[in-house]
């Protein structure tokens, strides 16, 4: 991102505030802050005045006129239209914020000049964005960490997935709904359960630590991808819950996006092989000058010279054809 956040950056950056604080308050992301024994809360969702207006909205907007189901759990009809009119909330709210931002930028730089006045003002809007930054990390990194301890607690204390009735084993398995069989099956296994558990308590004891908020990250956005994959291949009802759990993670992620993009994509240059010969102190040119000095000297002598001259050329011979001279190594080198 540029040093200067442009106009756009800081109109989805108010956007995504207000959204994203809407849709926690309104579903159990909200409820995972509050750990209590003496009441249920899953969110304002499902209270006052969130559920008067997802009622209101349904009978204005999509024209039902039969009685909601806001009592069962999981994305029902109730569920998405209170998620339309959350969106559309947060679309005007964060208009609202914009013009109320531009109009407090322009009365504070009415007197500058007009060239000095746009760039004077793009940087005091992209300051004050940027100073809510540790505000709002510390804030996602807190839900994220609430959200993964309670779902991971339910696990290691084997509570979300528990053992199958006799009427459930019993039952043949093309009789079962996705969700029963998922059910079934995880509640049949509860090693795998509390494993997952686990995983889920650790990031978010990570998150809670503001140093190694990047490992709890990284740790609870694989840990959510894995339960996406199986909210959506056995049709369990809290996808959009764990897809906006996913975004936060991403939230958390995104400033050390290109340090780990480098880690874990960039493929390591390799280095090639290459052989090369490397002369030893012997070699075949020396081999040559000494034989032919041996030569002459053999030849100056007598016949006893021949013979010394023969053996000579032959260990010239031998030097040069077979190349003991030399010794090849292995090395490695750079790959340009």
């Amino acid at each position: 991102m540029s040093k200067d956040w442009n106009p756009s950056a800081r109109v989805a950056f108010r956007f995504g505030v207000v959204y994203l604080t809407l849709f926690a308050l309104a579903t159990q992301i909200s409820g995972s802050l509050i750990p209590n024994l003496w009441f249920t809360y899953r969110g304002l969702g499902r209270l006052w005045p969130m559920r008067d207006v997802t009622h209101w909205v349904g009978r204005t907007v999509f024209g039902i006129d039969v009685p909601l189901d806001d009592v069962s759990g999981g994305e029902t009809v109730f569920f998405w239209i209170q998620w339309s009119w959350v969106i559309a909330a947060s679309v005007a709210i964060a208009a609202i914020w914009t013009l109320l931002a531009l109009g407090a930028e322009a009365r504070s730089a009415k007197a500058a000049r007009r060239r000095s006045y746009t760039s004077s003002l793009d940087r005091r809007s992209s300051e004050r964005a940027k100073a809510a930054l540790p505000a709002v990390s510390l804030v996602v990194r807190l839900v994220l960490a609430a959200s993964l301890l309670e779902y991971g607690m339910t696990k290691v204390i084997p509570t979300q997935f528990p053992a199958p009735p006799l009427t459930a084993l019993v039952t043949p398995v093309g009789e079962m709904t996705l969700s029963a069989l998922l059910w079934t099956t995880i509640g049949s296994a509860p090693a795998y359960q509390i494993i997952t558990g686990c995983v889920e308590v650790l990031a978010g004891v990570l998150l809670i630590l503001p140093w190694t908020t990047t490992l709890g990250a990284l740790l609870g956005l694989a840990s959510l991808l894995q339960v996406l994959l199986l909210n959506f291949t056995f049709d369990i009802g809290v996808k959009l819950v764990t897809l906006h759990l996913i975004v936060l993670a991403g939230i958390l992620l995104a400033p050390v996006a290109q340090p780990l993009a480098a880690v874990m994509v960039r493929v390591s240059r390799t280095d090639s092989f290459r052989l090369k010969p490397e002369a030893t102190s012997r070699s075949p040119r020396r081999w040559r000058l000494a034989s032919t000095c041996s030569a002459r000297l053999a030849i100056s002598t007598g016949a006893s010279g021949r013979r010394a001259a023969a053996a000579a050329r032959g260990r010239s011979s031998t030097a040069s054809g077979t190349s003991s001279g030399c010794r090849w190594t292995m090395r490695f080198g750079r790959r340009s």
